[in-house]
């Protein structure tokens, strides 16, 4: 999906594997979806290979980028699919950013199992997220690695979602980590003021017109 999109204008990006298969299988998998997300976040062209390669991907999160894309304010790395939260800061800087990701992860997961073709379902949906839904959006994300850990935490009462914030909060690959430790690698280190209870109230008590965006 080739879409050009407003700067200041967050949106809700996800996609799946294609035919709904895994696309991370192991750790090392999720790693290298994270490290991209900070690497190519650039409106150079880089070969984040070569970076990780170079340092083991020890030091990947110091690489003196240049002007970033996007402004990644969530993420959730899933099985089958993964969830992003973007605000464009470059002309077209969703859709580029997107293109790197999509071909770069491809182009790592088939060397690394022996495969060849096409890695993610046909383009991504895009949702634009108004201004004053940004945060529920937000926390929707965050609440999603709840699916290990309740079979229908979608409509869990929040008093089971509790139960499992201590988990959701240190799932290592979405950003509610990074928010909880105010150790901003990947998300805009000017966003703040995030905690695992602000974005369970969130969660548990949103806009009944934000509801109706799922």
């Amino acid at each position: 999906m080739n879409k050009t999109h407003s700067a200041g204008e967050a949106l809700h990006i996800f996609n799946q594997g294609v035919d709904r298969r895994q696309i991370f299988l192991i750790r090392e998998d999720y790693e290298r979806f994270k490290a991209y997300l900070y690497i190519l976040n650039d409106a150079e062209s880089v070969r984040p290979a070569n970076i990780i390669a170079r340092d083991g991907g020890g030091t990947t999160y110091t690489y003196a980028r240049g002007e970033p894309l996007v402004r990644i304010i969530a993420f959730s790395l899933l099985p089958t699919h993964f969830h992003l939260l973007l605000e464009p800061v470059q002309e077209k800087g969703v859709a580029r950013f997107m293109q790197k990701i999509i071909t770069g992860y491809t182009m790592y997961f088939n060397a690394r199992t022996i495969r060849t073709g096409t890695l993610f379902a046909s383009g991504y949906k895009s949702h634009s997220i108004r201004r004053d839904f940004e945060k529920y959006t937000r926390a929707y994300i965050h609440m999603t690695p709840a699916q290990f850990f309740h079979e229908d935490w979608v409509h869990a009462r929040s008093e089971e979602i509790e139960l499992c914030i201590p988990k959701i909060a240190t799932y290592p690959y979405a950003s509610l980590q990074e928010y909880d430790s105010k150790k901003h690698l990947i998300v805009d280190p000017n966003e703040g003021g995030v905690s695992r209870s602000g974005e369970l109230r969130l969660w548990s008590k949103p806009p009944k017109d934000w509801k109706a965006y799922f």
